[in-house]
């Protein structure tokens, strides 16, 4: 009896990992997201857009802010895996390109993080999803 109780424990844990782990892989993260990052030495947040859409088993994205120093930034090196998102853009500070990395932790609807540039400079990012 006991044997075939745990045979049964056995089983069932078979098939329940499989399951989760296609529902981790079906989060889909496409969408439009609005929030603020938070930059050093700036006495406001500046707000951001950013803009997710499948492609071909990955993500495509942009992203832009009030500052204009993104504007439709296209995000490279996108890599979304176990909900975290990271990737790379370039920002023009108005004197010169600075690549930023940035990675994001998904929550639901929500995601938050950081970003860090090159030079060192780094600051938080918390976005929502907006529905349209």
């Amino acid at each position: 009896m006991k044997k075939s109780f745990s045979c049964v424990c056995f089983a069932l844990l078979l098939l329940a990992i499989p399951s989760g782990l296609l529902s981790a892989q079906d989060v889909d993260i496409s969408g439009t997201w609005v929030g603020a990052t938070y930059i050093p030495d700036m006495p406001e947040p500046d707000e951001i857009t950013l803009i997710l859409e499948k492609d071909n088993g990955g993500y495509l994205g942009t992203i832009s802010d009030m500052m204009g120093m993104a504007d439709d930034a296209e995000c490279e090196e996108i890599v979304f895996e176990d909900k975290t998102l990271s990737f790379i853009i370039q920002v023009f500070t108005g004197y010169e390109f600075l690549e930023i990395s940035v990675t994001l932790t998904i929550d639901g609807n929500s995601m938050s993080g950081t970003w860090q540039a090159q030079d060192g400079s780094m600051g938080d990012i918390e976005l929502e999803r907006i529905f349209e």
